[in-house]
C-alpha cells in the first residue's frame, strides 16, 4: 500500500493516500513473474494480427511494472508506435494505462495524469465502457496521490456506476477499495472499515488472492490508526503470507512495511526499522520511486522514535526533493510536520518558524472543509442517481411481475384444483381400501376362530367328558371339564387379541395338548422347550399362531400311524429374532390322505393371510417356513421379531 499509517500517541502520523495502490493493482493484479513474462514474449513473437500484437504489448508492459519501470515504459511506447503505424485505436487506451502505471510508479504524477487522460479519450472514442470505467478509476487513484480528493472521488463513483451496469464484480471490488481511501483520508474509520470489508468480501468470493492481499493491507492500516494492534497484526501477516505465496516481490515489500507499523505499535522499533530497510531495498531494485520515498519517511519516523534525530533528519532530507518533483503535497506536508517536531526538540525556533510558514498553508490546502463537502456532495449525487435508476428499473420490473403474477395465479388455481381432486381421490381410495382390509381381517379372525373351535374337536371333547362320567370317574371328568372350559375361554379371549405374552400362549397350548392327549388316550406325546435367554412373561408373540399347526399334527399327521406320535415345540432366541419350531413325526404333507392334505392347506392359507396383515405393521417381517422331514413328519418354523416389554 502506498499509505504510511504510523501508530504513536505523541509522534506525528502520516496519512498518505491508499488510492494509488489500488490503482496499481487494478491494472496489474497478476503482477507478473518471469515465467509469465516469457510466455507473453513468446506469444508476441508468434502473433500475426496488429490488434493481437498491441494487446500483448500492453500486457507485457504491465508485467514489467513490478520488475523494471524503464522497461515497462519502453514496451508500452513500442506498442503505441505500432498502433499509430497501423492506424488502429483499439488497444491504445490499454497502452496509455500501462504508461500511466509506469509513470506513477516512477513518481511522475502529472505525467501519469496526462497518460490517463489519453486512455480515457480512446476508451470513449472506441465506446469501450469496461475500459473507460478502468481508466476513470485509475485516474482517480492518481489524483488521490496528488491530494486532489474531491476530483478523485468523483471519478471513482463514475467508474463504480459503469462497473455496476457491466456487472464486473472484480472491478467493483477494486473501486470500493479506492473509495475506501477517501474514508481513510477523512479519518471516517467506521466507513473505512465497512468499505474495506465490502471490497474484501468481493475478492474472497472471486478467489482473487491479489485483491485479498490489498484489502488485508488496507484493513491493517485502519486498525493501526484505531489502535487495534492485534487486528492490525492479523491482517498484516495475512497480506505478507499471500504475497509470499504469490511470489510477488513488490507485494512482499508492502507486507513488510505494514508489519513494520505493527511492530512500531508494539514498541519493537529495531524490528520495524529492519523491515522498512528491506522494503526500501526492494523498491530501489524495481524502480518504485513513490513507495521508496514513502518508506524513507516511515524510516525517518522510526528513527525519530528511537531518538536518533540526526538520522531522522537525514532521511527526511533525502525524501523531500523527490516529493517536490512528484508534486505530492501530502508527502511534503508529512515531511515538514516531522521536521517541525525535530526542530522543536532541538529548540531551533528560527528554523522551526521557517518550516511552519510552508507547512500551515500546505496543510490547509490538502483537506479543507470545502474539499470535504465536495466529496460528500459527489457521494449524495451518486446515491440520488442510483436511486432514480433503481426506481425506473423497479417500475419496469413491477409491470413484468404483475403480468407474470397473473399467469402464475392462474396456474396456481388450476394446479390447486387438480391437487384437491387428486387428494380427494386418494382419500376415498385409501378409505375404501382400509374398510376392505378391516372387513377381510374380521373374516379372517372368524375363520381362525372357527378353525380353533373345530366342531369335531368340541364334540369329541364333550363325548370324552361324558364317557368319564358314565365310567364313574368324576375326578377325570372334572379335570377334563375344567381344562376344556379354560381352553374355550382362552380361544375366545385370544382370538380378539393381536399379541400376547409367550407365557400365556404356552399355558394355553399346554391345556389344548392335555385335552387332546385325554381324547386320544396316549396316542401321542409332546414337549415344549424354552431357551434360557427368553423371559416368557416379557416376550410377546401373535396370539394362537402355533395352534393350527399343532392341530394339524394331531388330527391329520398322526392319523393311521403305527407308532407313538411326538410333537416338539421349541422357542429359541437368535440375535434379535424369536424362532418358533413345531416338529412332528407324523405322515407329513406328501403322505397325508387327500382330504387331510386339503384341510392342512386351508389352515396354512388362513395363517399366511394373517401373517400378511401382521407384517404390514411390523418393521421386521414374520417369516414362515414349512418342510416335510426325510424320516417322516413335518417341521414348521416361524421367525418373529423379538418384542420384549
Amino acid at each position: 500500500m502506498l499509505r504510511l499509517s504510523l501508530f504513536c500517541n505523541v509522534k506525528p502520523l502520516l496519512h498518505i493516500s491508499i488510492g494509488i495502490w489500488c490503482f496499481l493493482t487494478s491494472v496489474q493484479l497478476y503482477a507478473a513473474n518471469p515465467r509469465h513474462a516469457e510466455e507473453l514474449w513468446q506469444a508476441l513473437s508468434q502473433a500475426q494480427h496488429i490488434d493481437e500484437k498491441t494487446k500483448l504489448y500492453a500486457e507485457i508492459s504491465r508485467a514489467y511494472i513490478s520488475v523494471n519501470i524503464d522497461s515497462a515504459q519502453w514496451i508500452a511506447q513500442e506498442g503505441i508506435a505500432l498502433c499509430r503505424q497501423a492506424g488502429s485505436d483499439k488497444h491504445l487506451a490499454r497502452l496509455y494505462n500501462a504508461l500511466a502505471v509506469a509513470a506513477i510508479s516512477g513518481g511522475q504524477g502529472d505525467l501519469a495524469i496526462h497518460y490517463m487522460d489519453s486512455a480515457i479519450y480512446y476508451d470513449e472514442k472506441t465506446e469501450n465502457n469496461a475500459g473507460l470505467a478502468g481508466s476513470l478509476g485509475n485516474k482517480g487513484s492518481v489524483l488521490y496521490m496528488l491530494g486532489r480528493y474531491s476530483e478523485a472521488q468523483k471519478l471513482q463513483f463514475r467508474a463504480l456506476k459503469l462497473y455496476e451496469v457491466i456487472g464486473d464484480k472484480s472491478a467493483i471490488a477494486t473501486t470500493w477499495s479506492n473509495i475506501h481511501g477517501t474514508y481513510f483520508i477523512l479519518k471516517d474509520w467506521d466507513n473505512a472499515l465497512k468499505s474495506a470489508h465490502l471490497a474484501l468480501s468481493y475478492f474472497k468470493d472471486l478467489g482473487e488472492k491479489d485483491g485479498i492481499a490489498v484489502m488485508a493491507y488496507d484493513l491493517g492500516c485502519v486498525y493501526i490508526e484505531t489502535h487495534q494492534i492485534d487486528s492490525a497484526e492479523f491482517y498484516a501477516n495475512l497480506c505478507l503470507d499471500l504475497y509470499e505465496e504469490l511470489q510477488q516481490t513488490e507485494g512482499i515489500a508492502d507486507g513488510n512495511r505494514i508489519l513494520a507499523d505493527v511492530y512500531r505499535g508494539k514498541g519493537n522499533l529495531d524490528a520495524a526499522r529492519q523491515l522498512v530497510m528491506d522494503a526500501i531495498s526492494t523498491y530501489e531494485q524495481i524502480g518504485a520511486q513513490f513507495k521508496k520515498v514513502q518508506s524513507q519517511i516511515l524510516l525517518a519516523n522510526i528513527e525519530f522514535e528511537r531518538q536518533n534525530l540526526h538520522e531522522s533528519w537525514d532521511y527526511l532530507e533525502m525524501a523531500l526533493p523527490e516529493c517536490r518533483s512528484m508534486g505530492s503535497r501530502q508527502l511534503i506536508r508529512d515531511i515538514l510536520k516531522l521536521k517541525m517536531e525535530i526542530l522543536s526538540i532541538q529548540k531551533n525556533y528560527e528554523a522551526y518558524h521557517a518550516v511552519a510558514k510552508e507547512f500551515i498553508p500546505l496543510k490547509d490546502s490538502i483537506l479543507n472543509e470545502e474539499s470535504i463537502e465536495a466529496i460528500k456532495r459527489v457521494e449524495s449525487e451518486y446515491e440520488l442517481e442510483r436511486h432514480i435508476r433503481e426506481n425506473e428499473s423497479l417500475k419496469q420490473q413491477q409491470e413484468i411481475l404483475e403480468l407474470e403474477l397473473h399467469k402464475k395465479n392462474t396456474r396456481i388455481i388450476v394446479w390447486s384444483l387438480l391437487l384437491i381432486l387428486i387428494i380427494l381421490s386418494a382419500y376415498w381410495y385409501t378409505r375404501a381400501r382400509k374398510q376392505k382390509q378391516i372387513q377381510h381381517t374380521l373374516e379372517l379372525r372368524q375363520q381362525l376362530l372357527q378353525s380353533q373351535m373345530n366342531p369335531h374337536f368340541v364334540f369329541n371333547s364333550l363325548s370324552a367328558i361324558q364317557s368319564f362320567m358314565y365310567a364313574n370317574e368324576p375326578m377325570k371328568a372334572a379335570r377334563f371339564l375344567s381344562s376344556f372350559a379354560t381352553l374355550m375361554r382362552g380361544i375366545l379371549d385370544h382370538s380378539a387379541a393381536g399379541w400376547i405374552f409367550l407365557e400365556k400362549e404356552c399355558a394355553w397350548l399346554n391345556k389344548y395338548l392335555e385335552i387332546q392327549q385325554l381324547r386320544f388316550e396316549g396316542k401321542f406325546e409332546y414337549d415344549i422347550e424354552m431357551d434360557d435367554q427368553i423371559i416368557p412373561s416379557q416376550t410377546k408373540v401373535p396370539a394362537m399362531l402355533i395352534q393350527p399347526f399343532v392341530e394339524n399334527s394331531i388330527e391329520h399327521g398322526f392319523k393311521n400311524i403305527q407308532h407313538t406320535g411326538k410333537i416338539h415345540i421349541r422357542f429359541t432366541k437368535i440375535n434379535n429374532k424369536l424362532e418358533v419350531t413345531v416338529k412332528d413325526n407324523g405322515n407329513g404333507f406328501e403322505n397325508s390322505p387327500t382330504q387331510d392334505a386339503q384341510e392342512k392347506i386351508h389352515a396354512m392359507k388362513i395363517t399366511k393371510e394373517r401373517l400378511t396383515i401382521l407384517n404390514r405393521e411390523l418393521q421386521n417381517r414374520i417369516e414362515l417356513h414349512v418342510k416335510s422331514l426325510p424320516q417322516g413328519g413335518t417341521e414348521i418354523k416361524f421367525l418373529l421379531p423379538l418384542i420384549e416389554q
